[in-house]
């Protein structure tokens, strides 16, 4: 068995150090373990959830989206049927309404068996059809987009008012590690966002060394990081992944990694 670590960038400076101890999509050139104990829907399911996490550190993004189906309009449990209408919406409000329009959607299922989506989009500051209401329930502000709200039965835009860094972990929590993939996927998006950068690539020993300099980085850093608890933010049998500042990633690897 290959252990092997793969190093990213996104384009707020920040790193993802994620390890691997056997065959994945990630890192597929290599002939790594195939054993027939792994969970596979387990690492699909972290596969998925870093890669919201990473279109949503990498873009723009100026709502929180929650898409719910009138039943008068919808048949609720046509799961194939909601995902085309979904898609044909966002390709149309692209094209027609806004054409700098961007999201990341994912379903989710309701006690009652039927699907609703939340997500992040990005809508212009020119765009017209994205309109202020007033929750009178919850005494907030909200918006409505005119046209998602007639082809959908209901639907909302909540301002995001923290960092696409907590708004996109915060739409991760909608990937289920128990619900199966709805469409063949656990999310929609659109094409053409940007995503991390690759830094490095290393396996076997060298893989090994970056390991420990997480485990042990009192043995190799100085400073207020000694102070930091370092947790993954994703972990399972086959792949453990970490999230850290430019300032953090330089104090633990820097006289591996940056010239």
């Amino acid at each position: 068995m290959m252990f092997c670590c793969k190093i990213v960038k996104n384009l707020a400076g920040e790193y993802r150090v994620s390890f691997y101890n056997s065959r994945s999509e990630t890192v597929d050139k290599f002939t790594l373990d195939k054993s027939s104990d792994r969970d596979y829907e387990l690492e699909s399911y972290h596969r998925s959830k870093m890669k919201v996490i990473d279109y949503g550190n990498n873009n723009e993004w100026t709502y929180f989206m929650t898409i719910t189906f009138d039943p008068s309009k919808h048949d609720r449990t046509n799961r194939l049927a909601l995902y085309k209408t979904v898609r044909a919406a966002f390709k149309t409000y692209k094209k027609c309404i806004d054409p700098q329009f961007r999201y990341v959607a994912l379903p989710e299922l309701h006690e009652d068996g039927c699907i609703h989506f939340h997500g992040l989009a990005y809508v212009s500051p020119h765009n017209t059809d994205v309109k202020p209401k007033y929750d009178v329930e919850k005494h907030c502000q909200y918006f409505r987009s005119d046209y998602f709200y007639k082809k959908f039965g209901r639907f909302r835009f909540d301002k995001i008012a923290t960092t696409a860094t907590y708004a996109s972990a915060y739409i991760t929590k909608y990937i289920s590690e128990q619900q199966e993939k709805m469409f063949g996927c656990r999310y929609i998006c659109s094409k053409g966002l940007n995503t991390s950068t690759d830094v490095g690539l290393y396996v076997s020993d060298a893989a090994l060394h970056l390991r420990q300099r997480i485990r042990q980085p009192c043995l190799h850093t100085t400073g207020e990081f000694l102070n930091m608890s370092i947790q993954p933010v994703s972990k399972s049998d086959y792949t453990t992944v970490y999230n850290f500042t430019e300032t953090e990633f330089k104090m633990l690897f820097g006289d591996l990694l940056i010239p």
